[in-house]
């Protein structure tokens, strides 16, 4: 399993992904856009997702929630 936080995953293939976006108030997040992360993309795991199906994930200092079944495919660059 791969939801450890810290781990670094590359991506061998393009996912979906719900960007996290900042509250206007400073405080706590809201679900943003939608993104495609493509390949070769870096993943850090850094979390829960909203669901047991999703964990959280940071690229490029940009939060993200995406599909748990898509990281499980990805491969571990550090960890």
């Amino acid at each position: 399993d791969k939801a450890a936080r810290g781990v670094a995953i590359s991506l061998s293939k393009p996912i979906a992904a719900i960007q996290l976006q900042q509250n206007e108030n400073g405080i706590g997040a809201k679900l943003g856009s939608i993104a495609r992360l493509g390949p070769g993309s870096t993943l850090v795991l850094c979390g829960e997702g909203f669901d047991e199906r999703t964990v959280k994930v940071c690229v490029n200092d940009l939060f993200y929630f995406v599909f748990a079944q898509d990281v499980d495919s990805a491969t571990v660059v550090k960890g």
